[in-house]
């Protein structure tokens, strides 16, 4: 490094900052200072020597005719008041927020992130300050794009680095989010006097701060400077072989003509045309924003910035393959591809330029162990030095060299001297090929080495606090004498406290433990809050959740040191606290147009929807969620399985599993599942075991296992063992019905078959060739002849609180009948999901409900929700199907209520009854009206895959 880089890099971290050329100056007390900016979201004002916003949503974007060439490094400083208040930068699109940099306030913390159209926005740091800037308060973000960084200070004092930086170029702009903010100023300042784009040099490493468009001749790349005009040829190292002025912007290839036919990209789908002009089938399978095409004989090659991948289509419209760059820390916003040499293609991702087989192998170690030692084997893709890292947690990285084979194919590393039980982080380098090199961030993969004893079980105990405040009081802002008909507040009940104790927690701490086959156990410290929460605890002004505010994050800590532990020690923190809406509302306020109208609040707050627990001081250790707790059907249980599984999702991204399934987004999840229970169960599920193990977080334990086959023998401090589901600890299957007794004891989300008991449904199927061991249910329907004489099919019964109902299902050509003899009047839910491919997939999925309070019934719901994209949430699509086709009625036979359905036949949307046809169903039943909370009769949300004889 020469002395110059030297001294500009002690500059930028040192601290304080010395003098700085000024680059840019936007001083809005001066009336012409609106001129320079442009509102790209958001009703922005200027006005009063300032610049204001108060928005009711998130990421409002003011953005300035100043763009900034990295240069050298730089300083943006804004004076601004509010607290939600912050910049963008790096931004490259004229009216889009899309990639640029985010660093804003969110209370009494920072927020850092990027935008691109992968996401609405991807978190990638949260640093703690110590007040909310409720003042006048001076941000300043210090940016190196040498060093892929930047520091972020506030009033002069160092908040923290963020070592993630991806677009250092680009206009600058002001963040506005939910509530007043307002800003004095803008400057942008450089240690150089000059803000001119950086000129690539002959024979030096070429640096892409914005690279779209890239095509390859022989062994050189050429890419398109944007900056500065240019078109600059490059080798596979990366250097600068010539540079020639563009005549013209190229634009990406977004076609080609393969084998008679004619493809082109349209929209966020692949048009195809044959020599005759004939349109053909397209092609739409998981595509966002299709952008690049290329072909050869063999395939067909797609890069798609929205969904941040690279798809390999056959030539009938199959997904063969997919590349995310996951192994060099994943792509960023893949634009132009083309191939390079016979096997491999070249990515533009913006800040560089990658290149993979076409095969699409991301680089995956193969790790054996040997004695004492473990061997690492990889494949080789580049001419570095190989080598590999590896630290247990909390350690120091070591570095152990690696050999590469002899034809250059692959590397290999022995690692010794690790303990048993005891988990590291290993990286490999080098893994793919990017220019330039530091832009690759190595996967860090994952190892729990083996306990000494073989016959052991190991799994995780994530310790987690359970907060719950009782008492919430509305006095401190509604005073009775002028507010009488406000009430007072709520205070939960000792069998409320009970039920959150005990079967909210106990059901969850269960269902992980299933789901997860034994490898991770919840551990809870439950705490009740006796001192009341008043309303100004929950928010300054109309409240609209509980977040870890001052209050809490105070009662915590507290709580933390009476258990004699600190707050550092809990994996997560759930809070659950006594709440009244006002007016009384079954809604949540999100659902609810008119919830401003009164103290309302939203359904749960926290979480970590993108691998960044929820802002608060602790949030790199415990993220948070809270929920309220308005009466019976606050779904308490729910608050765990769902909310806290954000928390989950961040303590997988912490540990190095960004792939864990987002527990929000079940539509690009490709199994067939329903909705809520069901989804988080299969999520659970399709993470590899071991990560469980694996994750930063939890103490690792064991038990015995004398037999190996996964479950505890006998250890009553864990939710199940061998012992109480009637297993023998001495054999892998009990009952010899072909399926393990972790096999059976995972047989459904929340139930288990019977270790001792071939036929655990008493159906007369073995439990292994059983398609549904759980229930004594013939999946298969006899048709009827004709609508007047059905044959009824016995489906099963359904045991409510103060009701029973059987139930029946008859089908013909035209119509699927649904039959309930229930001995009250019932509300009926029926889900069908038509093409049996589960709830979250296709236009096909069809919602039925039906009301009878015993004066009056209805029809509810009758109507499609379309889950076709793999990218935007469903869509309920109400008018289309119309409630005076589903005719259903009700009769009353001296009390037994009889309800028959009739659902009619919908080939159009997949419900194509005819023999042989198979599709899902959910079924549910209730005597109290409620959106929530049914009896079913699978496992909650479950759906039964159905047959038509």
């Amino acid at each position: 490094m020469n002395i110059v880089k030297l001294f500009l890099l002690t500059l930028i971290l040192s601290y304080p900052i010395f003098a700085q050329a000024d680059w840019f100056t936007a001083d809005f007390s001066n009336e012409s200072a609106s001129e320079h900016w442009t509102p790209v979201t958001g009703d922005w004002k200027f006005e009063n020597g300032k610049v204001s916003i108060n928005p009711k949503a998130y990421d409002q974007l003011l953005k300035s005719d100043y763009y900034v060439h990295p240069n050298a490094p730089y300083t943006i400083e804004v004076m601004l008041k509010g607290e939600r208040a912050g910049i963008f930068f790096g931004l490259s699109e004229e009216n889009s927020k899309y990639y640029s940099h985010m660093i804003r306030f969110d209370g009494t913390s920072i927020l850092v992130g990027y935008f691109t159209p992968s996401k609405d926005f991807t978190a990638t740091s949260v640093f703690t300050v110590d007040e909310k800037p409720s003042d006048w308060t001076k941000l300043e973000v210090h940016i190196d794009a040498e060093y892929n960084r930047f520091r972020i200070t506030v009033n002069d004092e160092v908040i923290g680095v963020e070592k993630e930086l991806i677009f250092p170029s680009g206009y600058v702009g002001l963040e506005a989010s939910e509530g007043l903010n307002e800003f004095q100023y803008l400057k942008v300042l450089g240690f150089v006097n000059e803000n001119n784009p950086l000129y690539p040099q002959m024979d030096r490493p070429y640096i892409p701060y914005r690279v779209e468009y890239l095509k390859t001749t022989g062994d050189y790349i050429t890419v398109y400077d944007k900056e500065n005009e240019k078109l600059v040829n490059i080798d596979r190292r990366g250097l600068v072989k010539e540079i020639e002025i563009a005549s013209f912007v190229p634009q990406i290839i977004d076609n080609a003509y393969v084998n008679g036919i004619k493809y082109i990209i349209d929209g966020n789908k692949i048009r195809r045309f044959d020599n005759d002009a004939n349109e053909l089938e397209p092609f739409t399978a998981k595509m966002s924003i299709p952008v690049c095409l290329i072909a050869d004989n063999d395939a067909l090659y797609v890069s798609d910035p929205g969904m941040a991948k690279i798809f390999k289509f056959d030539y009938d419209g199959n997904v063969t393959a997919e590349f995310s760059g996951s192994s060099i820390g994943g792509l960023i916003a893949p634009h132009s591809i083309d191939f390079y040499n016979n096997n491999t293609i070249a990515i533009a991702d913006l800040d560089k330029i990658v290149f993979v087989n076409k095969d699409f192998r991301e680089i995956e170690p193969v790790i054996k162990s040997e004695k004492d030692e473990y061997v690492i084997e990889w494949e080789n893709t580049d001419d570095i030095h190989p080598f590999v890292q590896f630290s247990s947690d909390g350690k120091v990285w070591k570095r152990f060299e690696a050999e590469t084979s002899s034809d250059g194919k692959t590397n290999k590393a022995v690692i010794d001297q690790l303990e048993p039980l005891t988990r590291y982080s290993y990286k490999l380098t080098p893994t793919l090929k990017v220019i330039p090199g530091q832009k690759a961030k190595p996967t860090e993969f994952r190892l729990v080495t083996p306990a000494n004893d073989q016959n052991l079980l190991i799994y995780n105990r994530l310790p987690l606090l359970f907060m719950v405040y009782r008492t919430i009081s509305y006095r401190d802002r509604y005073p009775e004498d002028q507010f009488p008909q406000v009430p007072w507040g709520r205070t939960l009940s000792d069998d409320e406290l009970e039920y959150l104790r005990t079967k909210a927690t106990q059901f969850n701490t269960d269902f992980y433990f299933r789901n997860s086959s034994c490898r991770v156990v919840f551990d809870w410290d439950f705490y009740i809050i006796e001192d009341t929460l008043w309303l100004s605890d929950v928010g300054n002004e109309d409240p609209y959740w509980l977040s870890p505010n001052q209050r809490v994050t105070k009662d915590f800590e507290r709580i933390s040191e009476e258990l004699g532990k600190e707050p550092t020690d809990y994996a997560g923190v759930i809070c659950s606290y006594a709440w009244l809406n006002y007016p009384d509302r079954k809604t949540s306020a999100l659902r609810d147009p008119s919830a401003s109208d009164g103290i309302n609040i939203r359904q749960a707050y926290g979480g970590a929807a993108v691998g960044v627990p929820a802002p608060w001081k602790y949030g790199e250790t415990s993220g948070y969620n809270g929920n309220p707790n308005p009466g019976p059907h606050s779904r308490q249980d729910w608050l765990i399985t769902h909310e806290f599984h954000h928390q989950i999702d961040a303590l997988f991204n912490w540990s190095g599993f960004p792939e864990y399934y987002h527990a929000d987004m079940p539509w690009v999840m490709p199994r067939r599942f329903g909705e809520d229970f069901d989804f988080n169960a299969w999520i659970i599920r399709n993470q590899n075991p071991e990560d469980w193990l694996a994750l930063k977080f939890g103490n690792l334990e064991k038990t015995v296992d004398a037999d190996n086959d996964g479950l505890p023998d006998d250890d009553p401090t864990l939710p199940f063992d061998e012992k109480r589901l009637g297993g023998d600890p001495a054999k892998v299957d009990t009952d010899g019905d072909g399926l393990t007794d972790l096999e059976e004891f995972m047989a459904g989300n929340s139930l288990s078959t019977k270790l001792d008991d071939p036929d655990s449904d008493k159906d007369g199927i073995n439990d292994k060739d059983d398609p549904e061991p759980l229930y004594a249910i013939d999946p298969e329907i006899q048709k009827s002849v004709n609508d007047e004489n059905l044959i009824w099919n016995d489906f099963g019964d359904i045991s409510g609180e103060d009701y029973e109902s059987q139930l029946s299902l008859a089908w013909t050509e035209s119509n699927l009948y649904f039959k309930s003899e229930s001995t009250k009047p019932v509300n009926i839910m029926l889900n069908i999901d038509a093409e049996g491919d589960g709830w979250f997939h296709g236009l096909d999925n069809i919602q039925i409900r039906i009301s009878n309070d015993g004066t009056k019934s209805e029809v509810v719901e009758y109507y499609l929700r379309d889950c076709s994209s793999w990218t935007a949430p469903p869509k309920d699509i109400r008018d289309v199907l119309s409630t005076d086709n589903l005719k259903y009625d009700i009769e009353d036979n001296d009390g037994n209520i009889e309800t028959i359905i009739a659902i009619p036949n919908l080939p159009e949307y997949g419900f194509d009854l005819s023999s042989g046809k198979e599709f899902g169903i959910r079924i549910g039943l209730q005597t109290s009206t409620d959106r929530w909370v049914w009896d079913e009769l699978f496992e909650r949300n479950y759906m039964m895959l159905m047959k038509l004889k």
